[in-house]
């Protein structure tokens, strides 16, 4: 959720005003939330009870009053330094071939210097493309 304060405003009202009194009603109406007792009774006959109107619900006793907190001003995060940039680079050896640090470009690798027997590394790239031309070992 973005944090605006219409966003923030409307989810304190769905969560005190709507989800908090139907758990209050719930309440109310069956012992802590449960409307089938735990005592040993099967389901289908607390169901039956339930849906002819004949179960009675324990008598509401008044909810206890809290005292609301007072919230905490929010704190401001603190940026982290950004990373060095670090220059992109291509690293060839006779197996493989690793692609460090490429952020947003593109690389072709055409069928010349692909081969079958070479494994392509792809790391520490962010939203760059690799296009390899031909068949390799992995990637």
């Amino acid at each position: 959720m973005e944090n605006e304060p219409k966003c923030n405003e409307w989810y304190k009202h769905f969560r005190h005003q709507i989800c908090g009194k139907l758990l209050q009603w719930i309440k109310e109406k069956y012992e802590n939330g449960n409307p089938f007792d735990n005592k040993g009774a099967d389901f289908a006959t607390n169901f039956a009870k339930l849906s002819s109107g004949t179960a009675q619900p324990p008598a509401a006793q008044p909810a206890p009053v809290k005292e609301e907190k007072k919230q905490e001003p929010v704190k401001p995060k603190q940026e982290t330094p950004a990373a060095p940039k670090r220059e992109p680079k291509t690293t060839r050896s006779d197996k493989s071939v690793d692609c460090l640090y490429y952020v947003g470009q593109t690389l072709t690798f055409e069928k010349e210097e692909v081969k079958m027997n070479l494994a392509f590394n792809l790391s520490r790239s962010e939203n760059s493309n690799f296009v390899i031309n031909g068949k390799i070992k992995g990637l």
